[in-house]
């Protein structure tokens, strides 16, 4: 029986969204449906595939954790806007101030999101609009 990852996509009455991913042996749909039957949230999207292990090397730099990371934003054709996040950002993509991220910096990035990337309405972006420093523990407003 072949390994699976599921990923679940969970909606609350609030319109937040929280993503499961559930690692099993064959298929984990019979999980994701008792799950559901118990949560007060609704499923908005599930997906899942084989599982493909890497041997990732991650690099001791700067912002080494996923707890840091870039929050990207893109904008479809409609203007509404699509937030991607880069976790544990390479410190070359920021500006001096060490909270922007520098356009020229990620052009492969926006490169590979124009045209791929999709809005909640399924919209393809059209333009990267910017791109900011985040760190778990503080207060985005």
């Amino acid at each position: 029986m072949a390994d699976e990852h599921r990923s679940v996509i969970w909606v609350d009455v609030g319109g937040r969204t929280r993503q499961t991913i559930l690692h099993t042996q064959g298929s984990g749909s019979a999980l994701e449906v008792a799950l559901a039957g118990k949560s007060n949230a609704a499923v908005q999207m599930d997906w899942a595939g084989p599982t493909t292990v890497y041997v990732p090397t991650p690099t001791a730099a700067s912002y080494p954790a996923v707890t840091d990371w870039a929050q990207l934003i893109f904008q479809d054709g409609g203007g509404e806007l699509v937030y991607l996040t880069l976790p544990a950002p390479d410190a070359s993509i920021f500006m001096t101030d060490a909270e922007t991220v520098d356009p020229a910096q990620i052009t492969g990035i926006v490169a590979a999101a124009v045209g791929t990337l999709c809005s909640a309405s399924g919209a393809l972006v059209v333009s990267y609009v910017a791109g900011v420093r985040r760190k778990a523990g503080r207060d985005y407003q």
